[in-house]
């Protein structure tokens, strides 16, 4: 009588699966909410989402691009959207290098994240301010300003090899200053900010909460809150300094 050899049975992980499961979940229900160009040509885009997530993708026509950092914001914002449209990031030549196969770097993948928040960002907008360039993203946590300049040191730190650019950097970068409504007695929870925009020649912030006071102004520099903008009748989800 002969016998069957079966194979041994696979490990089953549960523990794997339910990460597989939220990774899924997270992949699936994740919400870009804001994008910002970085100040040195638009080289780099930076998105926001609903998991308090940033990430920096490389949109440089190619491995080469300059590492010259730009100081004039509004030229590099124009520059990143010319470059933008055209290289036609969306459609599939985009994310294949120029001799038209895939083995070239795959700009579809960000090149570095960051857990900006525990709750969402709803918006994110790169700032001069007081000659120093900032990104500020907004969300359930208030709003937090980064330094470009820590971003874009592990941006063009470039040390890490071309056969590693299908793979996301997590890094951990400390905000250099955050912003908070203050709730009224009525509010149960923190309050979010929709959106932002600065004031450069006033040194003021501006946030669209979402509570009685509506939109917020904040000194800069101090963090202090210089008062409310009120009069609506329901949230704010937009504002502009002009």
């Amino acid at each position: 009588m002969s016998t069957l050899a079966l194979p041994p049975p696979s490990a089953f992980s549960y523990q794997k699966h339910c990460q597989n499961q939220q990774e899924s979940r997270r992949v699936n229900s994740t919400i870009v909410y804001g994008t910002a160009w970085s100040p040195e040509g638009g080289r780099f885009l930076a998105a926001c989402s609903s998991f308090g997530v940033i990430c920096f993708w490389d949109m440089s026509g190619d491995d080469n691009g300059s590492d010259e950092v730009n100081l004039d914001a509004n030229k590099s914002i124009r520059n990143g959207d010319q470059k933008r449209r055209k290289r036609g990031c969306l459609s599939k030549d985009y994310w294949v290098n120029d001799e038209g196969d895939n083995s070239g770097r795959n700009k579809s993948h960000p090149v570095l994240r960051i857990q900006a928040s525990q709750g969402a960002l709803y918006d994110l907008k790169s700032q001069k301010m007081n000659s120093a360039y900032y990104l500020i993203a907004s969300g359930d946590s208030g709003v937090i300003v980064f330094k470009w300049s820590d971003f874009l040191d592990e941006l063009l730190n470039d040390q890490h090899g071309d056969d590693l650019t299908t793979t996301t950097r997590t890094i951990s970068t400390s905000p250099v200053s955050t912003f908070a409504p203050h709730p009224s007695a009525a509010e149960k929870q923190g309050v979010e900010v929709n959106c932002v925009s600065c004031d450069e020649s006033l040194n003021v912030l501006y946030g669209a909460a979402g509570d009685v006071f509506g939109c917020y102004r904040w000194d800069f520099g101090t963090g202090r809150c210089l008062g409310t903008l009120s009069g609506h009748t329901d949230y704010l989800h937009a504002v502009k300094a002009v």
